[in-house]
């Protein structure tokens, strides 16, 4: 029997936790989903203050037969290792927060993974300079396999780590499908969700949207905007400055299972990557279609029969608005069907739980 660790650190939280980010739903989701004879897998999580809160969120991603531990501080975390012996420790690409779980699994003397769920460190761009890259380097070169989210990085990783350990790319998948596959009567709603900051370029959609305010109003259509964060007054000040705030609704933090469903169409434009946007899998699911910019492995989730690949600036997302404005009954029957069709074959967590089986059994995908 193999005993596996994944440590997930959420740290002293200073205030309750309203809402669960894609890696800490995805990633929890697969490993409880684990289930095989030859592993014991064991979920770590380093939690402090408001853990009620993170639990409640966490408890829909996990199995009731989840084995979960909670340690209060990073030592504690540390000393659990070391105690535990497990023969893999799994941890995300969190650079400091990452420090103690690599140092108590060699300790240990563990095989340690690194689950890369950030696109800036998958393809080696550091926000915070000096500092970030040289901590990333010392965790990534301390760890026996690298599991990155993004297909198109995998080389970039062995040109710079390969040496030190082995590249492998976790398959895809949206926790609890099945919320989003029932068809529901969808309204005629173009959805843009998602943190207000610039990665997510909230402004590109409310933007667009106003210069397509008019034909929206005479087709029926309307534009939510579901999400919060430091861009929400300026967004905000533009819908009321444009006198849009009938066609662009700002109702920020919202359940998306029993939003995304009802729409017809879902934007996913962020600068530097789309792939795999836990927001953009529940709107494939959900059948809508997805107008989404093109950086990274985009292209990988998005097929010319139920979406769009755009250009990053204002005419190429209006164009696409009136290009959907103008679809009938028919079109968006298709658009579903093939839309759901895609989900269903490629986003089940069947394969990531095979692939992670895989790796933990006998090392390789």
């Amino acid at each position: 029997m193999k005993r596996v660790a994944l440590v997930y650190t959420f740290g002293n939280l200073k205030k309750e936790v309203t809402f669960l980010g894609g890696a800490e739903r995805r990633i929890n989701y697969i490993f409880s989903n684990i289930k095989n004879d030859g592993l014991e897998v064991e979920q770590v999580f380093v939690l402090d203050k408001n853990r009620e809160s993170v639990l409640r969120l966490l408890d829909v991603y996990l199995n009731k037969s989840a084995k979960i531990t909670i340690v209060e501080s990073y030592y504690k975390l540390f000393r659990y290792l070391v105690k535990n012996k497990f023969d893999m420790v799994c941890y995300v690409d969190c650079i400091i927060q990452t420090v103690p779980a690599i140092v108590g699994a060699m300790v240990a003397k563990s095989e340690r993974m690194m689950i890369i769920e950030s696109s800036n460190r998958a393809y080696g761009v550091y926000k915070r300079g000096a500092k970030e890259r040289i901590m990333m380097n010392w965790n990534c070169k301390r760890s026996n396999y690298l599991d990155t989210l993004y297909p198109s990085s995998k080389k970039l990783l062995e040109k710079k780590y390969g040496k030190h350990c082995k590249i492998t790319v976790t398959p895809c998948t949206l926790p609890r499908i099945e919320r989003y596959t029932k068809r529901v009567e969808k309204e005629k709603v173009i959805l843009f969700a998602g943190r207000l900051n610039e990665n997510k370029n909230p402004e590109l959609f409310i933007k667009a949207a106003v210069e397509c305010a008019e034909e929206m109003r005479n087709k029926g259509f309307c534009c939510w905007v579901c999400g919060d964060g430091p861009l929400r007054e300026q967004m905000r000040a533009i819908v009321d400055e444009s006198g849009c705030s009938d066609v662009i609704d700002m109702k920020g933090y919202v359940n998306m299972e029993d939003t995304t469903p009802y729409c017809k169409v879902f934007c996913s434009l962020q600068h530097t990557e789309n792939y795999p946007s836990q927001s953009l899998l529940e709107a494939i699911t959900s059948g809508c279609y997805c107008i989404c910019t093109n950086p990274g492995d985009t292209g990988v989730i998005i097929r010319e029969d139920f979406g769009i690949l755009i250009e990053e600036n204002i005419a190429s997302l209006s164009e696409a608005f009136r290009r959907v404005l103008c679809f009938d009954e028919d079109d968006w029957n298709e658009i579903e069907t093939a839309a759901r069709s895609f989900a269903k074959e490629h986003f089940d967590v069947a394969k990531a739980v095979k692939h992670y089986e895989n790796l933990f059994l006998e090392g390789h995908e």
